[in-house]
């Protein structure tokens, strides 16, 4: 009997605590869009774990009238809002979903027009993150406090266990994928809506340039598509994956990694398990 109690406590003690359930709009597949609201009036809010802060549209701020403070000393660098912010505010009335996240601050990010606001790994850090693309959720849990024991969805064969670098001063979580079987460092970005490497990468790596066989041009200058045999994360595997070759100058965030965005990632079913640096990922129609 009391074997079977401490069994039965150990299972406890690992359950997931669920914090909220977050609708994606599901007619923008490039984007992992959520509701949110401030004093009651609807935003909607990109997520962007490739992005170290979170922040409000300048539009967002003008018409709802919230008060802006100016940012101290060293001012953040929004590359995707298109610059330096100088802004922020703080606010007690900001909900994510049905969250509210008391003394929320958000920067104010002037050149953002495809949304109302951006939250970043600021925020999600805080939480264990799960992104299930084929039924158009997120999900946020508490840090699980059982090595291993994320995945609810399917049994623990079928599971891919990653770790992943990410530090205080530089949020981004980086790991490894394996492209055409070689190992090459990526960066998980859901703000991406494409899966990119440079020009130079595609050479050093590769061997690859816009002249080889296969490789044909993008709408975006200069840029290219090409489509490798396999992409793996640990065993999980998508076949003919296609990756954008970008020039150096138009790579929008790192230089160094490899972006890993949105046209792979709702090929999987991820959980972001942050406190643990790891990631759990399954097929994306796992279960």
């Amino acid at each position: 009997a009391v074997c079977s109690f401490g069994a039965a406590k150990a299972e406890e003690d690992c359950r997931l605590q669920h914090v909220a359930t977050l609708p994606i709009e599901a007619a923008h597949p490039g984007r992992v869009i959520v509701p949110g609201e401030i004093d009651g009036k609807p935003l909607r809010l990109i997520v962007d774990t490739g992005s170290p802060f979170s922040g409000l549209a300048q539009g967002v701020v003008d018409r709802l009238g919230i008060e802006t403070r100016i940012i101290a000393g060293h001012r953040p660098y929004f590359p995707y809002a298109g610059g330096e912010m100088k802004y922020y505010v703080r606010t007690t009335a900001f909900k994510l979903g049905d969250m509210p996240a008391p003394r929320a601050l958000l920067f104010v990010m002037p050149g953002m027009q495809d949304a109302d606001g951006l939250i970043g790994a600021d925020f999600f850090r805080h939480f264990d993150v799960e992104f299930d693309f084929a039924h158009n959720k997120m999900n946020l849990f508490l840090p699980h406090r059982c090595p291993g024991k994320a995945v609810y969805w399917t049994d623990e064969s079928s599971v891919a266990v990653i770790p992943f670098h990410m530090n205080e001063a530089d949020p981004h979580i980086r790991f490894d994928i394996a492209l055409d079987g070689k190992n090459v460092p990526a960066v998980l970005d859901t703000g991406a809506p494409s899966t990119t490497i440079n020009q130079v990468q595609a050479k050093v790596w590769f061997g690859l340039d816009e002249n080889s066989p296969g490789m044909t041009a993008a709408k975006q200058t200069g840029a290219h598509i090409y489509h490798f045999k396999t992409l793996a994360l640990e065993g999980v595997t998508i076949p003919n994956p296609e990756i954008f070759i970008h020039p150096l100058d138009l790579s929008r965030k790192l230089s160094d990694d490899s972006l890993f965005g949105m046209s792979m990632l709702r090929r999987f079913r991820l959980y972001i398990a942050y406190d643990e640096r790891k990631l759990y990922v399954t097929a994306a129609d796992a279960h």
